[in-house]
């Protein structure tokens, strides 16, 4: 399997993203808050994840990037970290069906926007367009990228360039998946109902498995629950693997934790081989991402 095409190469990334608004068409909100709540779909509140209109979430993104020269030791990090956040802001009707609309805003302004349902099955996003690019944590990588690839040699830059290519795919490809962004491929029935992916599957339990989507093949696994201590304070959730074959490498992992509160964390270790023209292995390149839930104000809890 090849995976989706999401960003040109890490210089594009700098210039592309400054220029542009929106990568997703914006979503209009139908509904009111008003009339909300008359929707068994979207009234929510007695349901795992809390999918109330008005719902406020904050996220710092850490992003953390390693030279590993083969037989050598790991050169100095390079790091950048953004901010964004999430608003439930209303409702919209597609394919007949009732979905919350969440906005998502970065730093630079630039907004984002994705179609939730939940029901006792389990929490669902309509996959409707490939997510958002967040410009600010893609530019702010890319600023980093440079930092680190200033410490390869001339001769050996363009390989470690390439792998980090690689790599920053793979990093937009998470995210994008996480955060419940499909890639536009409509008539993928991974859901209960045509056109969605099943973010999380009821009742959640230690060793529950399912597939997110089918294609590509995404696989969510519970492995058990922890009590976490955030920014936003000391929070329980469900620590979820994330598998993805065809995409991870052997030494790839991830996890996201959800809770009553809503998505708490993400950690993800992502690695990249820079080969030279014969295709001998020169170094990896290594990525740490933490994403941290850093307030949040849920309008049925006083939180």
């Amino acid at each position: 399997m090849k995976l989706p095409t999401v960003l040109g190469s890490w210089f594009a990334v700098a210039f592309v993203c400054s220029g542009c608004t929106q990568l997703m068409a914006p979503v209009h909100v139908s509904q009111q808050r008003s009339t909300t709540y008359a929707n068994p779909l979207v009234q929510t509140s007695s349901l795992f994840y809390p999918l109330d209109i008005g719902n406020h979430w904050s996220y710092e993104q850490t992003l953390v990037f390693v030279i590993v020269p083969t037989g050598g030791t790991p050169g100095p990090p390079a790091t950048s970290q953004t901010s964004f956040d999430v608003d439930l802001i209303g409702t919209q009707q597609y394919l007949g069906r009732d979905y919350v609309v969440q906005r998502e805003t970065f730093e630079d302004g630039s907004q984002g926007q994705f179609l939730y349902r939940q029901d006792k099955s389990g929490l669902y996003n309509a996959d409707v367009a490939p997510a958002p690019v967040n410009r600010a944590t893609q530019t702010r990588a890319a600023v980093a990228a440079t930092r680190l690839l200033g410490q390869a040699s001339e001769a050996q830059r363009s390989a470690y360039r390439a792998a980090l290519d690689r790599l920053m795919n793979k990093q937009l490809a998470l995210r994008r998946m996480v955060r419940g962004g499909g890639f536009g491929l409509i008539a993928t029935a991974t859901g209960p109902l045509q056109g969605e992916i099943a973010l999380l599957q009821y009742p959640l339990a230690t060793s529950k498995t399912w597939h997110v989507r089918e294609d590509p093949l995404v696989i969510y696994t519970v492995e058990g629950q922890d009590r976490l201590d955030l920014p936003a304070g000391a929070l329980s959730g469900w620590r979820i693997r994330i598998e993805w074959p065809g995409v991870f490498g052997p030494n790839d992992r991830a996890q996201v934790w959800y809770g009553r509160d809503g998505v708490l964390q993400l950690e993800a270790h992502l690695e990249g081989e820079a080969t030279d023209e014969n295709g001998n292995v020169i170094g990896t390149i290594i990525s740490d991402e933490s994403q941290r839930l850093t307030d949040h104000t849920l309008v049925n809890s006083g939180s």
